[in-house]
């Protein structure tokens, strides 16, 4: 074992090999400084003390810091064959290169600028945090080489998140439109169901192998598509069809979130969602209906409904253009009670039956609306028909 109890000053052009295996380096001192080039240990690094790392670290055995680490613009690189555990006590790495093997997150910590795979499992333990900075990076992820966890990022800015478990891969993409107020962070987990998921009717079929779980760990993010993986273990018949589907609930029926865009095939591809994926659950979805566009309006809703989706009405959907929508609904009399020519508040918000004009809600009872818009494709539509409000 070799022992630091004072002030070391690493300041090398080229690299040091520090052979300890089977024994580790201990830090019970003050301060190690890496000033430059690289130093490298076959044992495992345990640090008590305070590191200042703004050069290379290569370490095969194990990393626990207890102490205090400043990342500076340094690196740590883990490039053990073998498991590698890593415990950092919630701070930073500038750098994080994992290369080979797996390598097991113990508690937590978070990446400033950079985190770069080359063959290797990074495992995130449940209550341990992997949080991804907004100025950092991810780069080398593959089939062999991904997040087997919870991974977690600050910003809005579009973000990637290179999921997988079981040795399969399967990356999921968030963007987000900026929203005012605290920063939001955000994690994905892959999900392998035990049973299979609910589904409404705007559904043929969820994916029956995976979900993708959403956590917002701080402020808020309800703006966001989210573009998810397929493979061919999806039994998806053809791309056209595949489409996001979301849930708050595993209790409750995912429903159809749409198809904004597809790429690849059924054996690896992806589809980015139509409508904002806030929810919690996601899965890739059979959409129901044909492809060349579909609108729908439900029949009834109930605003004191504990299930959020039938506490308002609102516009669902497939391929429908964000121009040119309107939905107006009247009372028995024939008045206006709501009208709006927002894709957004018809589509999102909806009706919560309130009167628009009077701000009182409306008593339970018959609506009529009229809906009109087009389609992706140009196509125009009209419907009219009628909605019961339950109280």
């Amino acid at each position: 074992m070799c022992f630091v109890s004072k002030t070391l000053l690493v300041g090398l052009v080229g690299m040091i090999c520090i052979n300890t295996s089977p024994a580790q380096i201990l830090n019970q001192g003050q301060v190690i400084v890496f000033t430059q080039g690289s130093v490298m240990t076959t044992g495992d690094i345990t640090n008590q003390g305070e590191i200042d790392n703004q050069g290379e670290i290569y370490s095969t055995g194990n990393w626990k810091n207890t102490g205090i680490f400043k990342e500076r613009t340094g690196a740590v690189h883990f490039i053990g064959a073998s498991e590698q555990k890593i415990q950092h006590k919630g701070q930073s790495f500038y750098k994080l290169f994992t290369t080979g093997g797996t390598k097991v997150l113990e508690d937590s910590l978070k990446v400033i600028n950079q985190m770069v795979f080359t063959d290797a499992i990074l495992r995130v333990q449940p209550g341990s945090l992997l949080l991804m900075r907004k100025t950092a990076s991810i780069n080398g992820a593959s089939m062999n080489a991904y997040i087997d966890g919870r991974l977690y990022w600050e910003g809005t800015h579009p973000r990637f998140y290179p999921v997988g478990m079981n040795e399969l891969y399967a990356p999921l993409w968030l963007s987000e439109e900026p929203q005012s107020g605290m920063e939001p962070i955000v994690g994905i987990n892959l999900y392998q169901p035990t049973t299979d998921g609910l589904f409404d009717s705007s559904l043929n079929k969820i994916s029956g192998v995976r979900y993708w779980e959403r956590t917002v760990l701080q402020g808020k993010s309800e703006n966001a598509y989210a573009t998810l993986s397929i493979l061919e273990d999806e039994n998806i018949p053809e791309i056209d069809s595949a489409v996001v589907a979301g849930t708050s609930d595993l209790t409750i029926p995912f429903y159809n979130l749409g198809q904004q865009e597809i790429m690849g095939n059924v054996y690896n591809g992806t589809v980015k969602s139509y409508e904002y994926a806030n929810k919690r659950w996601l899965a890739v979805g059979l959409n129901a209906f044909n492809r060349s566009g579909l609108v729908y309006m439900p029949n009834a809703f109930a605003p004191s409904s504990p299930n959020e989706e039938e506490r308002v009405c609102k516009v669902y959907g497939v391929n429908l253009a964000r121009e040119g929508m309107m939905l107006t609904i009247y009372n028995r009399w024939g008045n206006v009670v709501f009208q709006s020519q927002s894709f957004e508040h018809i589509t999102k918000f909806g009706w919560n039956g309130m009167n628009q004009n009077t701000y009182t809600e409306e008593t339970g009872g018959t609506y009529t609306y009229t809906l009109q818009g087009r389609f992706v494709t140009g196509k125009e539509f009209q419907r009219q028909g009628t909605i019961t409000l339950i109280r």
